[in-house]
């Protein structure tokens, strides 16, 4: 069985497949959201639950592992929930970062991984690494995505055309 942090990968394959199948319907998405104070609830009933047997009781493998997919259930169908109702818009900010997503996928990781490097090398500790990674690399990564968009013969290999974002077929027209 190939596993994946001490998971089998073929459940965490079967877990998307199915969230990809039952989240894609906007209908069941509207009609979940009207119980994410409970899904929330339930996440951090959860998720203490979890914490607290896996760090400070022994003897009780099952009901950690119980609690831990519960927690894991209801944290993903909460935040969808909250998706849905508050991050359902479009505007100039959200259009531009859709269309360099592809890009900024492949760039950033090794935008990341040196920022952490170069930090670590000034001595900061963990959390400020931490944190300044988080605020230096995403306009890094964005600049970076914008510059490659811009660039006709780059952009072509990160699926931008012409050195223009690839729109879908209903802006086409």
């Amino acid at each position: 069985v190939v596993k994946f942090f001490s998971k089998p990968l073929a459940m965490f394959l079967c877990i998307y497949l199915l969230g990809y199948y039952v989240f894609a319907d906007r209908d069941f998405v509207a009609r979940l959201s009207r119980f994410k104070w409970i899904l929330v609830t339930l996440l951090l009933l959860s998720s203490v639950a979890d914490v607290v047997l896996y760090i400070f009781i022994d003897g009780f493998e099952m009901l950690n592992t119980v609690c831990y997919y519960i927690s894991f259930m209801t944290g993903i169908t909460a935040l969808f929930c909250f998706g849905y109702q508050h991050l359902d818009c479009s505007n100039r900010f959200t259009k531009f970062s859709a269309g360099i997503s592809y890009g900024f996928y492949i760039i950033h990781f090794p935008i990341v991984i040196v920022c952490q490097y170069c930090l670590s090398l000034i001595g900061v500790n963990a959390v400020v690494n931490f944190f300044l990674t988080l605020l230096l690399t995403y306009p890094l990564t964005a600049g970076l995505c914008y510059l490659i968009q811009k660039t006709r013969f780059i952009g072509v290999l990160f699926g931008y055309s012409e050195g223009r974002i690839i729109k879908d077929k209903s802006e086409k027209e």
